[in-house]
């Protein structure tokens, strides 16, 4: 109210002096200043102290006063196949034809098992293997170590499968599928005995990888074997039946044969007709050697039909050009069931070689280290990232609340 009557004091002395009346001095009324609640910076000092100031020094002091200290041993290791030198033809292509039916190993890619290690470090099942939870609680239970820091005896799976996760860790090296195995322990003994454990533990997974591998390549080659052998047998049986119903061993054979049998006669032929037109031109027609003559040639000329319709006669079901190509048929699967069964087996003979053999192996690059210093806490670090993290948080909410404020007093 104040403030409205001083701003229409004014207005009429502005106007007054444009007219040219004196004006009276006035006392000028007070204005009235609106201030910040007096509790406006005590609230937002007092937050900030206890909402950042206090929770930096608290974890500061924990970990350079309480915080037990924690040593990492390192180690790095990768998977490799076994490589052998191929240096016979036969051997290749008996390599090439296994590798398609999928009995081959040796050209399978590491990066997949490299990848599977890691997920395996990184898991529960390498809890159990290395003997549990007791096995942790005698690595992570110390009474030396501080109550915030060990694991407790009575934490369940989920909670140590956790603890497990913050303690060991597994990075992948891409380009050289390298795995670099992290390790945090209380005292450098127990960091470098864990570290060798689960390497231990890696490669018994890769030999039971590479068993497991080994062992489906020669049941395949077996399952294989199998089926090209019953194949062989009834392309075989296939064979001997048609053999039995139609009596000839070789159709084409027994053609060829009677072609030649056939050119013999046809040969005779001639000869004899040759002798009869001899025997016109000296006798008469009566005449007993002309008849004898004529005789022959009447009896090849049946024998030489006979054969002819044996070869390719249409009424006889059983003709031999009706048969040649049934024949064929069958000897073809033969001939091909038998490569077929010889394939299997030298496949079979390698997937056999290839299970008393290894075929993969967990190299170790670098051996876990005894460490010499503690690695963690790391104070300065941890105080910093605790401020970020708390004034953050802090700036959010006083921002709300300022905002809050602000909507409620218009």
């Amino acid at each position: 109210m104040l403030q409205i009557l001083a701003r229409r004091d004014k207005g009429r002395n502005l106007i007054s002096r444009l007219r040219g009346q004196s004006v009276a001095p006035q006392t000028q009324a007070p204005v009235e200043v609106r201030a910040r609640p007096p509790y406006y910076f005590s609230f937002v000092g007092w937050s900030f102290i206890a909402c950042v100031i206090a929770p930096v020094l608290i974890s500061t002091a924990y970990h350079a006063l309480v915080a037990s200290d924690e040593y990492v041993s390192e180690a790095k290791f990768t998977i490799r196949a076994a490589s052998e030198n191929k240096s016979s033809l036969i051997s290749d292509a008996v390599s090439n034809i296994s590798a398609s039916i999928g009995i081959g190993t040796s050209a399978q890619s590491t990066t997949q098992d490299v990848f599977i290690v890691a997920d395996y470090i990184r898991s529960q099942t390498i809890i159990e293997d290395i003997g549990g939870k007791n096995k942790l609680f005698e690595l992570y239970s110390r009474p030396d170590a501080d109550w915030l820091s060990r694991l407790s005896p009575s934490a369940s799976r989920e909670k140590a499968f956790k603890y497990w996760k913050n303690k060991v860790d597994a990075f992948i090296d891409t380009p050289s599928g390298v795995i670099r195995l992290e390790v945090r322990a209380f005292n450098p003994q127990d960091a470098a005995q864990l570290a060798e454990l689960i390497l231990k533990k890696s490669e018994d997974l890769v030999n039971a990888i590479s068993e497991r591998s080994r062992h489906d390549a020669l049941m395949r080659a077996e399952d294989e074997l199998k089926r090209s052998e019953n194949r062989l047998r009834q392309a075989q049986i296939a064979l001997l039946e048609f053999r039995n119903k139609t009596k000839l061993i070789d159709p084409a054979q027994s053609a060829k044969s009677i072609g030649d049998a056939i050119s013999r006669l046809t040969q005779e032929r001639l000869l004899l007709e040759n002798n009869r037109a001899t025997l016109l031109s000296s006798v008469q027609s009566d005449s007993p050697t002309l008849r004898v003559v004529t005789a022959q040639i009447n009896t090849i000329d049946k024998q030489i039909e006979n054969l002819k319709s044996q070869l390719t006669s249409q009424t006889q079901q059983t003709a031999i050009s009706s048969e040649i190509t049934g024949y064929e048929n069958l000897q073809l699967e033969v001939q091909f069931a038998e490569k077929v069964y010889s394939i299997a087996q030298q496949s079979y003979e390698r997937a056999r070689v290839e299970q008393e053999k290894q075929q993969l192996y967990l190299v170790r690059v670098e051996q876990p280290t005894l460490p010499q210093v503690s690695t963690y806490p790391k104070v300065f670090l941890d105080a910093v990232a605790m401020f970020a993290v708390c004034f953050v948080l802090w700036s959010m909410v006083s921002l709300m609340i300022a905002t809050i404020n602000d909507h409620m007093g218009g």
